[in-house]
């Protein structure tokens, strides 16, 4: 089932997760750990579906589930807090996002000491929320930070640092620093692609979010970057992926493809020529 909500397969990967809960609740019962953690794994591919309302639903019961297994203090209660925090965050609740993300930070922190256990993911998705405040320089440092964590420990070739920096070059982009994001978009995308594909979900968004840098550029390619746009909003609407129009990434390129024309009198000062 996990395989197949990577492959982007969130249908058929909903539907196993379900048959495996009917079981797990008929072997053990609707409160045991694992009904927690294969609720959690279901709300990812609902999540993931676009469905952000459904999957609330279930983190917060994954969530109830594993904190009376583990009590308030446990690293798996750190996972299922940050888990919530990003469907939370998915919603538009950025204040309640940032708190249960800092939660789970301040539980690895108690449990696992600074930088230990699931640091990097945790801190990634609360730089992930600052940027959607809009406050990029924060969030630059902490991906920053958490880029050189995942390259020291996982290495470049890895799905998680790919992830980080193309977050990273998204935060730069808005900042108007563009060829410094170019720079970790090529990277960003290569990774993608040599990972799982040119067609995954993760390796279109992307390039998508790449070819946001260059519309936002106001110069002569700013147009065929919104064409290109709207080309990858189309792979994510139609089959096989068919994401419905309430999917944040849906929701995020079709507000791209709307965008008026960029020019360079709206480019930041340091950017003008």
């Amino acid at each position: 089932a996990h395989l197949l909500m990577v492959k982007g397969q969130t249908t058929e990967s909903a539907a196993m997760y379900r048959a495996t809960l009917a079981i797990l609740e008929k072997v053990h019962g609707p409160e045991h750990p694992s009904i927690g953690i294969t609720t959690g794994n279901l709300a990812d591919t609902l999540r993931q579906s676009g469905d952000v309302m459904g999957a609330e639903k279930l983190y917060r019961r994954a969530l109830e589930i594993t904190t009376a297994a583990f009590g308030e203090n446990h690293p798996e209660v750190s996972t299922s807090i940050n888990n919530l925090a990003n469907c939370v965050k998915d919603k538009g609740d950025l204040d309640e996002a940032e708190l249960l993300f800092r939660r789970a930070l301040a539980i690895q922190e108690a449990t696992h000491g600074p930088r230990g256990g699931d640091w990097t993911t945790l801190t990634n998705n609360l730089a992930a929320l600052l940027y959607a405040r809009g406050d990029f320089e924060q969030a630059v440092q902490m991906f920053s930070s958490v880029l050189e964590e995942r390259l020291a420990t996982v290495g470049p070739n890895h799905f998680n640092t790919a992830m980080t920096t193309g977050n990273l070059a998204g935060t730069l982009r808005e900042m108007g620093q563009f060829d410094e994001a170019e720079r970790h978009y090529i990277v960003a995308v290569a990774t993608f692609e040599s990972l799982v594909g040119v067609d995954h979900p993760n390796s279109i968004y992307i390039r998508a979010n790449r070819q946001r840098a260059i519309q936002l550029r106001g110069d002569a390619e700013s147009e065929a970057g919104r064409a290109m746009i709207e080309t990858m909003l189309e792979q994510f609407t139609s089959p096989p992926l068919s994401y419905p129009a309430t999917h944040p990434w849906v929701v995020k390129l079709s507000k791209w493809v709307e965008d008026a024309p960029i020019t360079a009198a709206l480019l930041p000062s340091s950017d003008k020529p």
